[in-house]
């Protein structure tokens, strides 16, 4: 008999039409999903745009493909954070005699400003920077491009942060000079009717009045070390008023506003460490555990931090890193026996686990306290002044950061803009009163007007805090924070 062997070609015709055909399925499937869902440009429509050459590509809608804007829900575009965006610190000219060290009025500071990048912004053609053949309109000099140090476009401007110190600057000067208040910033008995001003003048603080009367009857209570001390000095002073520190240095600070009635309280923390060592810089301390010092300095002082809601601050920000930077510093030179301690030093496993356990417990602490639903901020540490002592510092505040990640804690990040500015310290570790000192304070307002129910967007104020809404905190701060946690992660 005569055998005849089959052939497979028809079996693997049949099989590899079936494949070819389930990917076209799914191929189309899933583009039809996108129409729908993500309303896709038509395919005949949108082909010809993808294989767009050069010159095509700079026709606007063309440019929008490319760009990164995503469609985002209501919260999403309620809940933009300038600070939380990349950018740059502007600030004006900083004046030949300006001396960082002596802590004297900035006003020549005072619009200093963050100056977020925005989605968008690649796509922009600034007509200053670029020709339409996409050359720079630089000067030249012997053939060589130079950068001339102009102030960003206006539109930029527009869209940063709300310029909240300038507004209240504007306002205490007005008030001043209206009678209502005497030199020491304290009000006068003259009514608000009886004001000495002329016609422009009145209107415009009366547009102030307005529009800064959020922060009424505000409490912020910062547990952090003298770099926020000396930043709420010197926002205070801009009100003519000064801290009013307890006998025991350390301790207790109080900056407290009259005319607003505006409470700003500074509980120091001495670190995280659980026990006051024998090597310690400050041994006349006393007490350095965070849970010693809670209970015996700052419970009884408790109810000054208290808002209208009659339950917490409006605002809690903490923040410990550089007495903790410190004393991992010295009690490695301690215990090593060392000559001089070595801030060049990064720090090792155990200390970045014990003081990520002790962060933890601060968090828990401030809970404890005020209850889960207090609006809590980690202000990120700001760095040393020299750069070279800084390895272990940023170690200290990675590990901050991953610790409010876990307890779902939101960051301000005024450690990390604030990096490199030098020249705007007073000393080896604190911020001076100038331009860092204003953007410390308009973040604390950004802050502050948003757990007061306000909206701001790119600059623009688009819903006021009013009334009961106000005195809601924990709602206000919640409307946005799963977006800003999410951010965060």
């Amino acid at each position: 008999m005569m055998m005849v062997r089959r052939s497979g070609f028809s079996s693997r015709f049949l099989f590899s039409f079936c494949a070819v055909a389930l990917v076209a399925l799914v191929v189309v499937a899933s583009v039809a999903a996108l129409l729908f869902r993500h309303q896709l440009p038509d395919i005949p429509d949108l082909l010809p745009t993808l294989c767009t050459n050069t010159s095509a590509a700079k026709d606007a809608d063309s440019r929008e493909l490319f760009t990164n804007r995503l469609p985002v829900n209501d919260a999403d575009s309620r809940c933009l954070n300038p600070y939380a965006q990349r950018g740059f610190v502007w600030h004006p000219e900083v004046p030949a005699d300006f001396d960082p060290t002596n802590d004297a009025d900035t006003p020549w500071a005072i619009n200093t400003t963050w100056v977020p990048f925005y989605s968008g912004l690649l796509d922009e053609p600034y007509a200053e920077i670029w020709n339409d053949d996409e050359s720079p309109t630089d000067p030249t000099a012997a053939g060589h491009r130079t950068f001339p140090d102009d102030q960003p476009p206006q539109e930029m401007f527009d869209t940063a942060p709300y310029p909240w110190v300038r507004d209240f600057a504007r306002h205490h000067a007005l008030v001043r000079k209206a009678g209502l208040i005497d030199r020491f910033g304290n009000r006068t008995a003259r009514s608000f009717e009886e004001r000495v001003l002329s016609a422009a003048e009145s209107d415009e603080l009366d547009e102030l009045e307005s529009r800064l009367a959020w922060i009424k009857h505000t409490r912020m209570l910062l547990l952090s070390d003298s770099v926020d001390r000396f930043e709420a000095h010197f926002l205070c002073e801009r009100f003519d008023q000064r801290m009013k520190s307890s006998a025991t240095s350390h301790t207790i600070s109080i900056c407290h506003i009259p005319y607003w009635n505006f409470t700003i309280s500074h509980w120091a923390i001495t670190s995280t460490f659980t026990t006051l060592p024998p090597w310690w810089w400050l041994p006349t301390m006393g007490m350095v555990s965070i849970e010693d010092r809670w209970r015996k300095i700052y419970m009884p002082a408790r109810s000054l931090t208290i808002g209208m809601n009659g339950q917490t601050p409006d605002l809690v920000a903490f923040q410990t890193g550089l007495w903790d930077h410190k004393a991992f510093i010295l009690g490695h030179a301690a215990n090593q026996n060392l000559a001089e301690p070595d801030y060049g030093r990064d720090m090792n496993w155990r200390e970045l686990r014990f003081y990520m356990q002790r962060v933890r417990r601060v968090v828990g602490i401030l809970r404890e306290t005020f209850g889960d639903t207090v609006p809590l901020l980690y202000r990120v540490t700001s760095p040393r002044k020299d750069e070279a002592e800084n390895v272990g510092m940023h170690s200290l505040v990675r590990a901050a950061r991953f610790v409010c990640r876990e307890t779902d804690v939101e960051t301000m990040e005024f450690g990390s803009l604030v990096q490199g500015f030098v020249e705007f310290y007073r000393d080896g570790l604190h911020v001076a009163n100038g331009p860092l000192s204003v953007m410390w304070s308009n973040m604390m307002f950004w802050y502050l007007y948003r757990v007061k129910g306000g909206v701001e967007v790119k600059g623009q104020l688009l819903q006021p805090p009013t009334g009961q809404s106000a005195l809601d905190v924990t709602e206000n701060w919640d409307m946005c924070h799963q977006v800003y946690m999410r951010d965060q992660k």
